[in-house]
């Protein structure tokens, strides 16, 4: 079977839904918005750095919406500011939930078993 390819036209139609697709998804942000990342986004890698997780899960943040992120022919920039924002949140959500297994020799239950 031989394959189909796209002509010339084909493909220059399929690049622009591609675009109109991009900028629709962008127009949820606002202008100083979309600024403000292109000039001072960081990418998944540091951005996941900072959220103490995968590349994977931030991506799939923004996918769902929950981090600001603007899509650039080189892959993903995120908004500092809401992914400072969404690790503070993480880290009081984390605080006053226990750790599994047996505690460390940091953790204050570890020094209460010691005392007791």
């Amino acid at each position: 079977m031989a394959e189909q390819r796209a002509t010339g036209d084909q493909a220059r139609l399929a690049i622009a839904d591609h675009m109109r697709a991009r900028a629709a998804k962008a127009q949820g942000l606002s202008a100083a918005k979309i600024v403000t990342i292109a000039t001072s986004g960081i990418t998944s890698r540091e951005a996941a750095k900072l959220l103490d997780t995968t590349q994977k899960w931030v991506s799939e943040l923004a996918r769902r919406g929950e981090l600001a992120h603007l899509e650039t022919p080189l892959g993903r920039l995120y908004d500092s500011e809401d992914v400072l924002r969404l690790a503070e949140a993480r880290r009081i959500a984390q605080a006053g939930r226990p750790r599994r297994g047996r505690p460390r020799k940091n953790d204050p239950r570890y020094q209460q078993a010691l005392s007791a």
